[in-house]
């Protein structure tokens, strides 16, 4: 499941969603990473005012975002009960992925999305970022320095 062949080489990403949180939080994390590079959005809207068509390009087929042969990896950023349809398509054209949590909207799909990743031998994650929050470590601390009692 090692999709970089070199430190040299850089790793295509692709974000399939446009929302505010997509252009603010992912892009700006893929290009502050030197071996990452962004391929483009799909949006099922060209016409978003939130991206500048001169700067980014914009799929508006996923059969041609997910053809893409630069692009080794896609951030799934669409409403959560688009993730299992959108992450089973990714993974079967190739393509390693990343969901903006949750990873599904229950639990079979879950199931089905990391089976078909072991088996196509691609990288499946939940972007869940709160494991590495202060205040999330914190209260997991505290929960687990106080197991037997109650929070009050």
């Amino acid at each position: 499941m090692n999709f970089v062949k070199n430190q040299n080489q850089s790793v295509g990403i692709g974000i399939w969603g446009t929302s505010p949180h997509s252009m603010g939080k992912i892009l700006p994390g893929i290009n502050d990473v030197k071996n990452l590079k962004f391929v483009g959005f799909l949006s099922r809207n060209k016409n978003k005012k939130n991206i500048d068509l001169k700067k980014f390009k914009v799929f508006e087929s996923e059969k041609e975002f997910l053809s893409n042969r630069d692009m080794d990896l896609v951030v799934i950023s669409t409403p959560p009960g688009l993730h299992f349809n959108h992450g089973m398509k990714a993974l079967k054209a190739g393509k390693n992925v990343i969901i903006e949590k949750p990873l599904s909207t229950n639990i079979d799909h879950t199931y089905k999305l990391l089976k078909a990743a072991e088996k196509l031998n691609l990288l499946i994650v939940e972007a869940y970022y709160y494991q590495f929050n202060e205040q999330y470590n914190f209260i997991k601390t505290k929960f687990l320095e106080n197991k037997s009692k109650t929070f009050s």
